[in-house]
């Protein structure tokens, strides 16, 4: 896969496919279906298919794949909208799935006894994929003047990787149950509040013994209060726990931030404020996600 001759030249020539479709019908001004299609061609990288070999690294040496093949993406989407304006209650839903034939996907070969890994790429006849799913429902709840709302989604994805020439399929879904309340009086208050329960499951075939399945849970709170003399006090918060799986251990951080304020003239179109970001200093800069490798 590799060209002896620094000399030799090498030449592609492709087609750029980009295709796409749209339908849609409105049953009211404030009800509508809507249908997308988009299909593009994905060229391989230079990095992908560069035939000259690099030594820098002899631990990780990477080798490109001059006779990669492009891919090609397609991505079916459907919307329904709904709102209804005396009740200021809303339904909304969006969904997505797509899928990649010929993936260009990676190919890691590891010697056991050195350690050294040789990296590389290749086409697969196996198309990977991805979806999601939303419903969102909204309603005003007059009695207590506050805007209130649940959320339930889902998402997930198929990614094929090989690893010492063995195919390695990652399955990696995430099952989500939100809820939004929200008040806002003009100069007095604006105050929401969301919070979200999720189970992820993430599977590699070569290693399905391991389990990686957990539970998450989001709280975001966040308020601005409106003091006389134009001054304004806000605050917000983002908390995050992902339960311990065999491959790490428990995380949760909450990231908190605030400021005071003062807006100046008559359209309130300056404002000088006082901020703290990360109050409690929990910002450690690691996050956790699932990898085929």
């Amino acid at each position: 896969n590799t060209f002896k001759n620094p000399q030799e030249n090498l030449k592609r020539s492709f087609v750029n496919w980009n295709p796409n479709a749209r339908l849609s019908y409105k049953f009211s001004q404030t009800k509508g279906l809507y249908f997308n299609y988009y299909g593009s061609t994905q060229q391989p990288s230079i990095t992908q298919i560069q035939p000259v070999l690099d030594n820098t690294n002899p631990l990780n040496v990477a080798i490109g794949n001059p006779y990669l093949k492009p891919s090609f993406s397609n991505r079916f989407n459907l919307q329904y909208n709904s709102y209804k304006v005396l009740s200021q209650q809303g339904l909304f839903f969006w969904g997505t799935y797509g899928f990649t034939a010929n993936p260009i996907v990676s190919n890691i070969t590891t010697d056991q006894k050195t350690g050294a890994s040789t990296y590389t790429y290749i086409n697969t006849s196996t198309a990977t994929s991805n979806f999601n799913v939303d419903i969102d429902l909204n309603k005003k709840i007059k009695k207590l003047d506050i805007n209130a709302g649940i959320d339930i989604s889902a998402s997930g994805n198929k990614y094929l990787s090989y690893v010492n020439n063995a195919a390695n399929t990652t399955n990696s879904n995430t099952y989500s149950f939100g809820v939004f309340a929200g008040k806002y009086k003009e100069n007095v208050i604006d105050a929401s509040f969301r919070g979200s329960v999720n189970y992820n499951t993430n599977h590699y075939s070569l290693q399905s013994q391991i389990n990686n399945n957990y539970w998450s849970y989001n709280l975001r709170p966040d308020f601005d209060f409106f003091l006389p003399k134009k001054f304004q006090i806000h605050t917000d918060g983002n908390y995050q726990w992902n339960q311990a799986t065999q491959s790490a251990p428990v995380y949760h951080q909450f990231i908190w931030n605030a400021w005071i304020g003062k807006k100046f003239f008559k359209k309130d179109n300056l404002l000088l404020k006082f901020s703290c970001n990360d109050i409690l200093n929990q910002n450690n800069g690691f996050s956790r996600y699932p990898n085929s490798n």
